[in-house]
């Protein structure tokens, strides 16, 4: 199995980010606690708590156009795999909600109060699912666009989404890394799965040659005997 090129760098940085959020530690002096600590400033913010959904319903119009572009395309394959990576989003939001429950950690506006809008007590926080949601959406667009700017505008948004409700007051930043992993990753898993083989389909083989180069399906001419 491999990547197109255009995709390894937005996959990498991706990665690089959700991985220093969850393995540096949430405590004063760390960046995630100085990130906290700005909180209660920007959630004063005009419009801060509409962001993640302004920057969703972007994504869900890329989406849409990215859908019809693959339709156009008329590739059966293509569109199978679009189709299955699409389905994988509710299943990542999904498993996200199970999280939730598994992991039953408070918000951080909780205990601040900090955000206008603070979701009730039992609304856990780890993984966020605004995250996932939106890494999983931009996962789709960029895997079916494959290059361009599609690839980029979809993963700004995606970042928007969950820097935003980080900016709100009700999530941490391990929350959204979280929730950006599970949807990259689940949705990556929907889309190859049906990745074809070197057989050109998947869970094809590759036919045989015969000695000679000859096709094991093609006989010989016949032909007098010397």
């Amino acid at each position: 199995m491999s990547f197109r090129h255009p995709l390894l760098l937005p996959a990498a940085l991706l990665l690089a980010l959700a991985a220093a959020f969850l393995l540096m530690p949430v405590v004063p002096g760390s960046l995630p606690g100085r990130l906290h600590e700005a909180v209660a400033q920007a959630a004063a913010l005009p419009g801060i708590g509409a962001l993640t959904l302004v920057a969703l319903g972007l994504l869900g119009g890329l989406w849409l156009l990215v859908a019809i572009r693959v339709l156009r395309g008329r590739d059966r394959r293509r569109l199978w795999r679009f189709a299955l990576a699409s389905a994988a989003v509710p299943l990542a939001y999904g498993a996200s909600e199970g999280i939730k429950l598994l992991v039953a950690q408070g918000r951080p506006c909780w205990s601040s109060g900090i955000a206008a809008d603070c979701p009730p007590a039992g609304d856990w926080s780890f993984p966020s699912n605004h995250a996932t949601v939106a890494f999983a959406l931009a996962t789709v667009i960029a895997l079916a666009a494959g290059r361009g700017v599609a690839i980029w505008l979809a993963l700004a948004l995606a970042v928007v989404a969950a820097s935003a409700r980080v900016l709100e007051g009700v999530h941490y930043a391990h929350d959204v890394a979280a929730g950006a992993l599970l949807g990259v990753l689940i949705v990556s898993t929907a889309w190859w799965l049906l990745a074809p083989t070197r057989g050109g389909r998947p869970g094809a083989r590759p036919a045989r040659r015969a000695r000679g180069g000859s096709s094991p399906h093609s006989t010989a001419a016949p032909g007098r005997a010397r």
